[in-house]
Parts: C-alpha cells; sequence; structure tokens
C-alpha cells in the first residue's frame, strides 16, 4: 500500500495564490510587507466559567502545561486527558458543557496517530456544538489536512517545517467555519498574538518550496529510519511510514506521506549511552526546534522544556534511551553515515 494521492497543483498554488491580494494596483512578484501596527477591531469576546475541555494526553509540552495549569490551579475550567490513539476513549467523555477538544497526530516524540475520521464523527454526535482543534505541525499542509476529516480548527507552528529553515518564531490557526474565524480574528485583536510583518512575509516565502522540501524531508528520512531499523544498537524505530508502526495503515490513510521527524529507542536505554552517541556526532545537531533544513535531534527525557514527572514520563514511554529526530535535507547517504559512526563503537 501507498500514502494517499496528493494535489499534483499544490507547489503551483503555494507559489502563485499567496501573491494574489485582488488588488489590481499590487503587481509585485514578491508579495509586499504591510508595516501597519494599527488595525480596527470589533467588539471583544465574552467568556464563562465551568467550560469542559478534552485534551490529548501527550501533547506538545507547551499545550500540555496549559491544559495542566487550568485544570490544577484554577476552577474555571475542567480538562480531561486522555489516550487520543485509541478512539474509543472518545464514547463516554463528551459532554454538554465540553467546549474544546484538543488533538496532535502524530504525537511528540512517539508518533502515535490519531484517527480522525472516527475519533470527530464520535465526538459531533455526542456534542456537534464542540469544537474540535488539532495541531498538524509534524506533518504542515502538504502531508495531512485534518479539516477533511471533521475538524474546525488546525493549528500550525510556522516556525517548523512550514517556515523551514530556522528564521520565523509564529503561529497559525485556521478554521473554514466563519463563526469560528470571527471569534479567532476578534480573540487575535483582544489578546494581541499578532506575528511581525517580517515574519509573514518570511512565511509566504516558505510557503512556495514547501512541496519540495516536504517531499525531501520524507525520502531522507525513510532512508535514516530504515537505516536505524537494522541497526544492532537500535531497539526500536516509530516512524508511521515504516511497516513497523503500530499506526502505519492508518498513516497511509489518512496522510499523503509524512515529514523528517521521527524517534527511536537506543536499546539499553542508560543516558550514559545516549549522550555518547549524540557527542560522537559530527555534523548532526543537537537542537530543541525542528522542521529546519537542517538534520537536528533531542533527548527528550533530559532536554527542556520538559515539565513531566518521572511517571508521566514512564507512562508516555519517554526514558533515557529515547531520541527524537528531524531529517533534515542534506544528502541522505551523509546523515546516515554520521549516525552509523556515531553507534558504532
Amino acid at each position: 500500500m501507498a500514502y494517499q494521492p496528493n494535489n499534483p497543483s499544490f507547489s503551483s498554488d503555494a507559489i502563485h495564490l499567496s501573491s494574489a491580494f485582488g488588488n489590481p494596483t499590487i503587481r509585485d512578484v514578491v508579495p509586499p510587507i504591510c508595516l501597519s501596527t494599527i488595525y480596527e477591531q470589533d467588539v471583544p469576546p465574552t467568556y464563562k466559567k465551568g467550560d469542559h475541555v478534552v485534551a490529548q494526553n501527550d501533547l506538545y509540552h507547551g499545550i500540555f502545561n496549559l491544559f495542566n495549569r487550568l485544570n490544577l490551579e484554577t476552577n474555571e475550567i475542567e480538562v480531561d486527558f486522555v489516550d487520543a490513539s485509541i478512539s474509543d476513549n472518545f464514547k463516554n467523555i463528551i459532554r454538554k458543557n465540553t467546549k474544546l477538544v484538543w488533538l496532535e497526530t502524530p504525537t511528540n516524540p512517539l508518533m502515535k496517530m490519531v484517527d480522525l475520521q472516527t475519533v470527530t464523527s464520535l465526538i459531533k454526535s455526542q456534542n456537534p456544538s464542540t469544537i474540535i482543534a488539532c495541531d498538524n505541525t509534524f506533518l504542515s499542509p502538504y502531508f495531512q489536512r485534518p479539516a477533511n476529516f471533521g475538524v474546525d480548527i488546525v493549528m500550525h507552528s510556522c516556525t517548523k517545517f512550514i517556515g523551514g529553515h530556522a528564521d520565523v518564531l509564529m503561529g497559525a490557526l485556521c478554521t473554514n467555519n466563519e463563526d469560528i474565524y470571527t471569534k479567532l480574528k476578534n480573540d487575535q485583536v483582544f489578546y494581541g498574538p499578532v506575528p511581525s510583518s517580517f515574519d509573514c512575509y518570511l512565511v509566504l516565502r516558505s510557503l512556495k518550496t514547501l512541496e519540495i522540501r516536504m517531499q525531501r524531508h520524507m525520502s531522507n528520512a525513510l532512508k535514516v529510519a530504515r537505516f536505524l531499523e537494522q541497526h544492532p544498537m537500535i531497539e526500536k524505530v516509530f516512524h508511521p511510514g515504516l511497516e513497523s508502526h503500530e499506526h502505519h495503515e492508518l498513516s497511509l490513510k489518512q496522510c499523503y506521506g509524512h515529514s523528517g521527524i521521527f524517534s527511536f529507542y537506543i536499546k539499553d536505554h542508560n543516558i550514559d549511552t545516549t549522550l555518547k552517541v549524540v557527542k560522537r556526532l559530527r555534523f548532526i545537531l543537537l537542537a530543541e526546534s525542528l522542521g529546519a533544513v537542517e538534520t537536528t535531534l533531542k533527548i527528550p527525557s533530559i532536554m527542556p522544556p520538559n515539565s513531566l514527572t518521572d511517571e508521566e514520563m514512564k507512562a508516555q514511554g519517554i526514558t533515557n534511551g529515547l531520541i527524537r529526530i528531524n531529517v533534515g535535507l542534506e544528502n541522505p547517504e551523509d546523515i546516515i553515515e554520521d549516525m552509523r559512526q556515531a553507534l558504532d563503537f
């Protein structure tokens, strides 16, 4: 089996639609930078206490910490955490006051997949007004489009694959729902999370090369993952594109491919061994972020920001032998050779 066939005109749309402002006086091939810092706004929204949120239990740390704090430190919002990779966990958890369900697929760092079609159907059948949001950072809109499966809000960290060059600090929320769009726009004006004009310019630049970059990320990462899967120092590789992954079939059904991000276990799960491997690397970088042209890796158990307790890390499968790697755009044989010489000792 193979991934779903992608839109053959994705790159054409990304290159040309980003410049189509609908204004006949703007003829720039490169979109201009708008430097205004003042915009007309609508009336700010109102909020109420007593809302219920369901969140995935292995979310990106920033979102997990936010929901955890809301759950433990305030009396305003109640949050339930679930393993979203098991669709049946949503059968009896949605309430009349469930305002939001927050998903992430694949997950960070063990690459679990969420069956978006099944999960969104289960949620909406219990409460049609519940808003479903999904973090799509790891795959970008090129490889996965959650809105096609009933997700109301799709989130991207544009800092990662969409930006692609480690030079942007920016996020995006996307929706096909006009009411949600209006509320999000009002919230943006009211709270102030507005990216700079230059960051917007850089993201528009990067969108033009998203397709070709993601294709290279995918092909490189699969070659590295297959190499690691056969290496005697590696216990397990977590890459949805591999037949050995527990959600491989779901990945093929739901996605158009996979990016450069995956993770793997070093066999003895000893931090000294893991650090020795990392220190022996010659050009692969130890870094927190991901999605850029350079190959980087992270040791989730010891690298900040990690606010999980030992029990929470154990429950999520985060050990001292776990490494998350973002395979970049270098020659794949060079990446493999660097991994080989680091592991062979």
